[in-house]
C-alpha cells in the first residue's frame, strides 16, 4: 500500500529533503516545502506524516501522534510510521501502545521510496523509554477527542489532573469531553474552574459558553461568549463559533446583535488575506463544481441532512467535492466520504494551503458545513476561494460576512434575516430539514393511552431547549389535561442534572408531579437512543428551540404528531420547519392559547389518535420531509441561478 499513488522519485526526493530540513532545526524551509507537497497531493500518505513530523519538532506532541496515527492508519504496512509511533507513545508516556507498536514495526518492511523519513533519535526505542516523562494522560485525551472517544478522552484528562490539579488547559479540555458524554454537573465544575483560574484564555470562555448553553442557562452563556468577542486576538474560528452561538440566543437586543455583526466584518477585514494561488474560478465548466466542507461528519444530525444530499446530486450536472474537517473514523464520516464524487482532508492543512487546493479544485460553490465549534475552518472561507459560498441556517453562515448567501425555508426566514449581515441573501427552500427514513428505528406500536388510561406527552430532554416560555406552555397543556404527564427523552445516555434542572424549573407550576425524565442510563450502548421511549409517547410537545432536529423526523415516523410553538430564534423556528416539510403546517401555533388547544384537540378524539399513529408513517414517506430529493432538486436549481449570475456579473 505504501506509494500507492505513484513512485514519482521527484515527489520523494522533496520528501526526503522536507525531513532533512526537519532533523536540522530548519522548520521554516520544512514546512514550505512540506506545503508544497501537499498542494500537489493532498491525501497522501508522506505530507500527513511530515505534518506529524513537524509538529513534533515543535513541541505539539498530541498533534504530532494523531497526524502520524493517520499516516499509519492509511498505510499500516509501512516500517516508519510505525518506528515513529512506538518511540513517540513511549516519550509521552504510553508505555502499552509503544510497546504495541514495537513490537509491530518488527514484522513491516521499510517504505520504499523514501529512504530518510525516520529521524535518528525516532530509531531507538530502548532511548525513546528512558525519556518518557512528557504529561502523557492530556496528550493522549487529545488524541481520545480526535478520533470520538469521549468516555476515555474523559478518563485520561481526569488522571492528568490528579497530577497537575492548577492545570487550568486539562479542566477545559476535560470539561470539554464530559460535556460530549453528557455529564453536564461535572463539565459545569471543570469549566468553573478553568475560567477562574484562566479567565484571559479565549478557549476556557468559549468552553465555559458551550456548557452554559447546553444546559439551558442563556444569560451565563452570552457573558462567555461576549467575552470572546471583546478579545481582539481571539482566533477567527473561535470568534465565528461564538458569534454563532450567541446569536441563537433568545433574548439578545437587537443593538447588540448589530454590534456583534460589525465585530466579526472588522475581523474579517484584518484576517489573513487570499493568497493568489487560491483565485476562485470564474470559468463555466461542462459540471458545476461544489464542495460540501464540514467539521460535523461524525455528528448524527448533520449527517442526517448532508448525506441525502451527497447521494441525490445530479451527477451529469453536478461535480460533487467534499472537505473533511472531522478527524478520527467513524461510519457516518465514512458514509458521507463514499457519497461524494472527491474526498479530501480539510484538517491537517492551514487556511492558506486549504484555500489554494479548494481553489485549484477549481470550485464554482463552497458550502459551510461547519458546527459552531472552535475547529471550524472560519479562515478558510474568510479566504473566499469560491465566489459562492453558502450557509445553512441552523448550523453555519448567518451574519458571516464571508458567506455571501444562506439557505433556509419559510418557517426560519425571519428568524435568519435578524442574525444576517449586510449584503447577505437568503433563499427559501422546500424540505429544509429533510431526511431519508432511518432504518434504525422498529416498527410503529399501538397507541399508548388506550392501555394507560392517560396521556403521555413527549418532550425532548435537552436542556438547552427547555426555557422559561417553554416550561410555561408545558405547564398550560397538562393543567387543561388533568389526566395526562409529561416525559422527557429521546436523549441517550445522560447523567442527573438534567433531572434535577427539570425539577427545579416545574418547582411551583402545580404539576411537577406529573413531569419525568426517562432513564436511558443503559449500561451497553450508552448513547444511542432508546426507542422504546417512542412506545410511550402519544403526543410530542415541542415548544421553543430545538438542536436536534432528527429527534422531531423520528417522532413522526413512529406515528407521533408533534405540537410546536415556534420562538423567535433560528432553532426556535426548527419544529415549524420540520412541521412544514411533512405537509403538517397546522400543528404549529402562534401563541401558548393556540398550542394548549391543538394539544388537546389531538388528545380529545383517542381512536382517531390511534389511526392516526398507525397512518402517519404512510403519509410522511410521501411527504418533502422524508423525500428529500425535493429539497436537492431546489439546491440545484439555486446553485445554478448563482452561476448564472456570476457568469453574467464577470462576463
Amino acid at each position: 500500500m505504501t506509494g500507492q499513488i505513484d513512485s514519482n522519485p521527484d515527489f520523494f526526493a522533496r520528501v526526503d529533503e522536507a525531513c532533512r530540513l526537519l532533523l536540522r532545526g530548519e522548520s521554516e524551509a520544512a514546512l514550505e516545502l512540506i506545503d508544497q507537497l501537499q498542494v500537489e497531493r493532498p491525501n497522501a500518505v508522506e505530507t500527513i506524516y511530515l505534518l506529524g513530523v513537524f509538529a513534533v519538532t515543535m513541541d505539539e506532541m498530541g498533534r504530532g501522534l494523531i497526524l502520524i496515527e493517520e499516516a499509519h492508519h492509511a498505510d499500516p504496512e509501512c516500517l516508519e510510521y510505525s518506528e515513529a509511533l512506538a518511540n513517540l507513545h513511549t516519550r509521552v508516556g504510553n508505555l502499552t501502545e509503544g510497546l504495541y507498536y514495537a513490537k509491530l514495526s518488527t514484522t513491516l518492511e521499510p517504505h520504499p521510496h523514501a529512504r530518510n523519513l525516520l529521524p535518528e533519535d525516532f530509531k531507538n526505542y530502548f532511548e525513546s523509554l528512558d525519556k518518557a516523562l512528557i504529561p502523557r494522560h492530556h496528550i493522549n485525551g487529545l488524541i481520545k477527542m480526535a478520533h470520538h472517544q469521549y468516555e476515555e478522552a474523559a478518563r485520561e484528562f481526569d488522571r492528568q489532573i490528579q497530577l497537575v490539579p492548577q492545570d487550568a488547559n486539562v479542566r477545559r479540555d476535560y470539561a470539554d469531553a464530559l460535556l460530549a458524554n453528557k455529564q453536564f454537573e461535572t463539565a459545569i465544575n471543570q469549566a468553573t474552574v478553568a475560567v477562574e483560574t484562566a479567565p484571559d484564555d479565549t478557549m476556557n470562555q468559549f468552553v465555559a459558553g458551550r456548557v452554559c448553553q447546553a444546559i439551558g442557562t442563556d444569560a451565563p452563556a452570552a457573558f462567555h461568549f461576549k467575552n470572546v468577542l471583546a478579545d481582539k486576538d481571539a482566533p477567527l474560528p473561535i470568534a465565528a463559533a461564538a458569534f454563532t452561538r450567541m446569536s441563537g440566543l433568545s433574548g439578545v437586543p437587537e443593538t447588540e446583535l448589530a454590534e456583534l455583526k460589525q465585530n466579526m466584518r472588522e475581523r474579517w477585514e484584518l484576517a489573513e488575506a487570499r493568497p493568489k494561488e487560491a483565485t476562485p474560478s470564474a470559468e463555466r465548466k461542462q459540471k458545476i463544481h461544489v464542495a460540501y466542507l464540514s467539521n460535523g461528519l461524525a455528528n448524527a444530525d448533520l449527517a442526517a441532512v448532508l448525506g441525502p444530499i451527497l447521494r441525490l446530486h445530479d451527477r451529469s450536472k453536478f461535480e460533487v467535492h467534499l472537505y473533511e474537517e472531522t478527524q478520527g473514523q467513524s461510519t457516518f464520516k465514512q458514509q458521507m466520504a463514499n457519497l461524494s464524487d472527491a474526498s479530501r482532508y480539510a484538517w491537517n492543512l492551514d487556511d492558506e494551503t486549504a484555500a489554494i487546493i479548494i481553489g485549484g479544485d477549481e470550485m464554482d460553490i463552497l458550502v459551510d458545513l461547519c458546527l459552531p465549534e472552535a475547529d471550524n475552518r472560519a479562515g478558510i472561507f474568510a479566504m473566499q476561494p469560491s465566489l459562492i459560498q453558502i450557509g445553512f441556517a441552523g448550523i453555519s453562515g448567518p451574519g458571516l460576512p464571508w458567506i455571501n448567501h444562506v439557505v433556509g425555508d419559510a418557517a426560519n426566514e425571519q428568524a435568519v434575516h435578524k442574525v444576517m449581515s449586510e449584503g447577505q441573501q437568503f433563499h427559501a427552500i422546500p424540505g429544509f430539514w429533510s431526511v431519508a427514513p432511518s432504518s434504525m428505528l422498529p416498527d410503529v406500536t399501538p397507541l399508548p393511552c388506550l392501555d394507560s388510561g392517560e396521556i403521555t406527552f413527549g418532550a425532548i430532554c435537552d436542556l438547552a431547549g427547555v426555557t422559561e416560555q417553554s416550561v410555561d406552555a408545558y405547564t398550560q397543556v397538562l393543567k387543561a389535561l388533568p389526566n395526562s404527564r409529561l416525559l422527557f427523552g429521546a436523549t441517550g445516555h445522560i447523567d442527573g442534572y438534567p433531572r434535577r434542572r427539570i425539577g427545579e424549573l416545574f418547582a411551583g407550576t402545580g404539576v411537577a408531579d406529573r413531569v419525568a425524565v426517562y432513564d436511558e442510563n443503559r449500561l451497553q450502548d450508552r448513547f444511542s437512543i432508546d426507542h422504546e421511549y417512542w412506545r410511550l409517547v402519544d403526543v410530542l410537545l415541542s415548544p421553543g428551540p430545538v438542536y436536534q432536529p432528527t429527534r422531531l423526523t423520528e417522532s413522526l415516523w413512529m406515528g407521533i404528531p408533534i405540537v410546536a410553538l415556534p420562538s423567535k430564534t433560528i432553532a426556535g423556528c426548527t419544529a415549524a420547519s420540520v412541521l412544514a416539510a411533512a405537509g403538517k403546517e397546522d400543528w404549529s401555533t402562534g401563541n401558548v392559547d393556540e398550542f394548549v388547544a391543538k394539544a388537546s384537540a389531538l388528545c380529545e378524539d383517542r381512536a382517531a389518535l390511534s389511526e392516526l399513529r398507525q397512518s402517519l408513517r404512510t403519509e410522511m414517506s410521501q411527504s418533502d420531509l422524508f423525500r428529500p430529493i425535493a429539497k436537492v432538486r431546489a439546491l440545484e436549481a439555486l446553485y445554478q441561478e448563482l452561476i448564472d449570475a456570476r457568469d453574467k456579473s464577470v462576463g
